[in-house]
């Protein structure tokens, strides 16, 4: 399933034969552990097994931050284990510093750990990184909702949200925030 629709059988085998044809040509290599922890936990939502090809890819590839951020992503998004992803957002955050998206990302893990200041100050870097990216605004004013002060959140999206195409999530929260 993907969006709550079934996929279709035709694209679940593409991505399989994709991913076993990178495998064929750089076999063991790190571009072939991504491609495998993308199809188990996308297609097949295996999530040991991408666990284990992100793990391994780590080991291949330590400086890439792509590893440690889809490491963080299963364990938070897919696993529930919102603490235990954030050593490695930790981790993918210093290979780039400069990445708007895992810095967004980061905050919301940190959100679900309960770790709000923390979480301010990662959505605080994301929008300083990127300012324009709703995610970015959304998460923002979704730390002051999570730490109960709705004045501040209404007054985050007044200041940061004016003119910003952001579609639903901007929209649920200012519903949330009064």
């Amino acid at each position: 399933y993907a969006n709550g629709r079934a996929l279709d059988t035709s694209l679940v085998s593409g991505a399989r034969e994709a991913a076993a044809r990178v495998q064929s040509l750089v076999p063991g290599s790190a571009a072939a552990m991504l491609v495998r922890a993308y199809v188990s936990r996308h297609v097949e939502h295996q999530y040991d097994s991408a666990r284990g090809y992100l793990e391994r890819g780590t080991r291949l590839a330590p400086s890439d931050f792509r590893f440690g951020a889809n490491l963080a992503l299963l364990q938070y998004q897919n696993l529930g284990e919102a603490d235990e992803s954030l050593r490695h957002f930790e981790r993918a955050r210093a290979l780039d510093p400069r990445n708007a998206s895992l810095a967004e990302l980061h905050a919301r893990a940190l959100i679900a750990a309960g770790r709000v200041d923390e979480a301010r100050v990662a959505a605080d870097r994301a929008l300083a990184l990127s300012p324009m990216i709703s995610p970015g605004v959304a998460t923002r004013v979704r730390v002051e909702l999570t730490a109960g002060d709705t004045v501040a959140a209404r007054l985050l999206l007044a200041q940061l949200a004016p003119g910003m195409t952001g579609g639903r999530p901007l929209l649920e929260l200012a519903v949330l925030a009064g």
